[in-house]
């Protein structure tokens, strides 16, 4: 018994000191607003001494839902948040590892013109293009047949074959985001329809 309230008591310590640990992650920005966190993500560099503000302002402007963030948070897309204290310590969490897709999916339909440019475009790194199509994709998490049709109908709008090319490896992704029950609908949505003569 005794050994139980000491494991006890020692859990209810670290869960009672998280907060705050986290909490100090970022002086500077602790008392800002959601402009000043977009200033600083839009001239920091990103290195080892900066991801914690990094993490900390991204996950502040997800809090906000804060439209005029959107430009900044796509170009974080491939930022990858530092593990937390319950994480340190070997206890799982929820939290998703890329914060800006956070951030950009509960911006929900807004985020979705600038996700899909980062699909598009050469410039992006691999690891960006993909997390857009997370985002893309948990925008329509009620219906996710909708969002590879929506996508794939994007395809033939894009202005090269390159940017074609990444938009129907997106659709291809996008597929496996499925739930089984939606695969047959997800396949049909993401095959290219021909129009018919009138």
């Amino acid at each position: 018994m005794l050994r139980l309230h000491l494991v006890l008591g020692t859990m209810l310590a670290l869960l009672m000191t998280i907060p705050v640990a986290q909490a100090q992650q970022c002086r500077q920005l602790d008392s800002g607003t959601p402009d000043e966190w977009v200033s600083y993500l839009n001239h920091v560099t990103r290195d080892d001494q900066n991801t914690e503000c990094i993490y900390f302002a991204l996950r502040g402007l997800r809090g906000m839902r804060w439209e005029p963030a959107i430009g900044t948070l796509v170009k974080f897309l491939d930022f990858e948040r530092p593990l937390n204290d319950w994480e340190k310590e070997g206890i799982s969490h929820l939290e998703g590892s890329y914060p800006a897709v956070d951030a950009l999916a509960s911006l929900g339909p807004r985020a979705l013109p600038a996700v899909l440019n980062v699909m598009e475009s050469g410039s992006t790194s691999e690891l960006s293009r993909h997390n857009a199509m997370v985002v893309w994709m948990l925008v329509y998490r009620d219906d996710l047949p909708k969002g590879v049709a929506m996508l794939a109908k994007e395809v033939e709008k894009a202005s090269t074959d390159a940017a074609k090319q990444r938009l129907r490896e997106a659709v291809n992704d996008a597929e496996k985001y499925c739930t089984p029950d939606d695969k047959a609908k997800c396949k049909a949505a993401s095959e290219p329809r021909k129009e018919t003569a009138q």
